[in-house]
């Protein structure tokens, strides 16, 4: 794959950054995965730091990354019932035993 003409990249640091990640035909799968890894491990501080940025300017998608990503959850979804509230109040009521009203 060729690499894009310099018309397309104007600044020649956005250049070298395209030339740089251009694929290595004499890398493994399993070296580009860890290469990938490595990189994306060295750049979560940074990418962090924007996502809170972002969180804080009122994002609320970018908010929920960062509570998901840090396992902080603000409140928990209800678990689904098999049945609607006012059923399964009722059905309570319904196996309680009778009360035999008093005789006077």
């Amino acid at each position: 794959m060729a690499a894009p003409s310099s018309a397309a990249f104007p600044d020649s640091a956005a250049q070298s950054a395209v030339e740089a990640e251009t694929p290595d035909p004499d890398i493994t799968p399993a070296e580009a995965v860890e290469q990938s890894r490595k990189l994306i491990i060295n750049a979560t501080p940074k990418i962090t730091e924007g996502v809170i940025v972002q969180a804080k300017e009122g994002s609320y998608l970018h908010a929920r990354m960062l509570f998901d990503f840090a396992g902080l959850t603000a409140v928990q979804p209800p678990e689904a019932a098999s049945v609607s509230p006012v059923l399964e109040v009722l059905m309570k009521e319904l196996e309680k035993p009778l009360l035999k009203p008093a005789l006077s």
